[in-house]
């Protein structure tokens, strides 16, 4: 079998609630990578940065807060270090990522497509000639997928309900109150942009 070049991780996608994003982070801290974390006033946290090295070159995986208790990691980036690039397929594999990942070998490279943590596809790349080597497809987990997405839209528009019945509270409110409708207005804002970032 010809020995892997490096491994081209050309996106990756992986959401992660709060359990989940603290299985991550030891993960990675077990693994040695360092971490950083961006932490606003109010006590959200804004990214965490995971730092490790290649052959001399720092890259890093950053986590943006995307909801309330989602993160996501979006990113590409080359490793020559073959365990090192293991590990990275493993926490896609552990945390149902999708990802797009070239092996690169001398003369060609295998291009694999992860969905929900597995391998759907798995194409082998030589020149420009393209064949498939592998196809999965996964009913249930595109299902799911659907699902979940239709649970944060049902959210948005119980926030965006929420918002409406204190405007017109607002409106009949006297001034003493408006404040604390105020306050409650805001937070329901800032919700809702996050549900639907």
């Amino acid at each position: 079998m010809a020995a892997r070049l490096m491994t081209e991780y050309k996106q990756i996608k992986i959401d992660l609630d709060e359990v989940q994003l603290q299985k991550f982070i030891e993960m990675f801290q077990m693994k040695g990578f360092k971490t950083k974390a961006t932490v606003y006033d109010n006590g959200d946290i804004g990214s965490i940065q995971f730092i490790f090295t290649d052959q001399g070159k720092e890259y890093s995986i950053v986590l943006q807060q995307t909801g309330a208790t989602s993160f996501k990691f979006e990113g590409s980036y080359r490793i020559t270090d073959w365990s090192l690039a293991q590990f990275i397929q493993k926490a896609v594999r552990e945390f149902s990522a999708s990802a797009l990942v070239h092996r690169i070998y001398k003369g060609y490279k295998l291009e694999y497509s992860y969905k929900f943590g597995k391998v759907a596809l798995i194409r082998k790349i030589v020149d420009s000639q393209v064949n498939v080597i592998y196809k999965y497809d996964d009913p249930v987990s595109e299902l799911q997928h659907v699902f979940s997405q239709q649970i944060v839209e049902r959210q948005i528009n119980e926030v965006k309900q929420e918002i409406d019945d204190l405007l017109d509270e607002r409106n009949i409110t006297d001034t003493n109150n408006k404040t604390s409708i105020d306050t409650k207005l805001q937070k329901l804002s800032h919700k809702l942009f996050i549900l639907e970032g």
